[in-house]
């Protein structure tokens, strides 16, 4: 079981083994996989919760301040590095918001696929 973790047709085989077991005929034994099936559904939304604040603590830097010296440059640089591209990126959308206003005040209107474009940067 353990040497081939993902393979899903032997899971569901050694499942079906288990529910075939004579012990589970008894009201006991359906209490007790009734038990581990919980069990299990539980651990592994705690894997998953742990590994998803793994992944958030990482990609998205947070509380890096706090981080020891050679992680926390790295996230000062990443998290630089990301406010910058935003900034730029949120000042060409509001150039474009400003030069389609400022067309259709004059009676023109303006090309949309620029205000688009600059949408998909942001």
């Amino acid at each position: 079981m353990h040497t081939h973790p993902f393979n899903l047709a032997r899971l569901t085989d050694q499942i079906t083994t288990w529910a075939n077991h004579p012990a589970t005929d008894t009201a006991g034994g359906q209490v007790v996989l009734l038990a581990a099936a919980l069990a299990s559904a539980a651990a592994v939304g705690l894997a998953a919760q742990a590994l998803g604040s793994l992944v958030e603590r990482l990609w998205l830097a947070a509380d890096w301040p706090t981080w020891p010296p050679p992680f926390h440059q790295i996230a000062a640089w990443r998290t630089i590095r990301r406010r910058r591209r935003w900034t730029t990126a949120a000042c060409i959308w509001h150039q474009h918001r400003e030069d389609a206003a400022r067309a259709l005040a004059c009676g023109q209107r303006a090309n949309p696929a620029d205000l688009h474009a600059a949408e998909q940067g942001c």
